[in-house]
């Protein structure tokens, strides 16, 4: 019998694996994949692209070394953002990828 999991424990159980994921990975490889995005994913990427991407948590992938690269590549960052729980996720523009003083606490902290 298939036993039924909520959408809240196989969004844990995702999180518990990617942070299992990226902590066995050693830190030169973990340099590698969070300070600088692969080339082949560079090369495809218009030099006028908006970067949507997600400030990290502590329990996710680090995001802040993309966002610093593409921001000096002089390209427009863009963050999830929701006006209350209910409402559809939007994104507005991150514009200080260094200091995050444009960074505001959302309906979900």
């Amino acid at each position: 019998m298939e036993q039924s999991v909520t959408k809240a424990e196989l969004r844990d159980q995702m999180r518990a694996a990617r942070r299992e994921h990226v902590n066995a990975q050693p830190d030169v490889v973990r340099a590698l994949l969070f300070n600088h995005p692969p080339r082949p994913i560079l090369e495809s990427i218009p030099s006028d692209a908006v970067i949507g991407l997600y400030h990290a948590t502590s329990s996710e992938a680090p995001t802040a070394a993309y966002a610093q690269f593409f921001q000096e590549k002089g390209h427009t960052l863009a963050l999830p953002r929701f006006a209350s729980p209910e409402a559809p996720m939007g994104f507005a523009v991150h514009t200080d990828a260094f200091v995050e003083s444009d960074l505001e606490s959302g309906p979900f902290g």
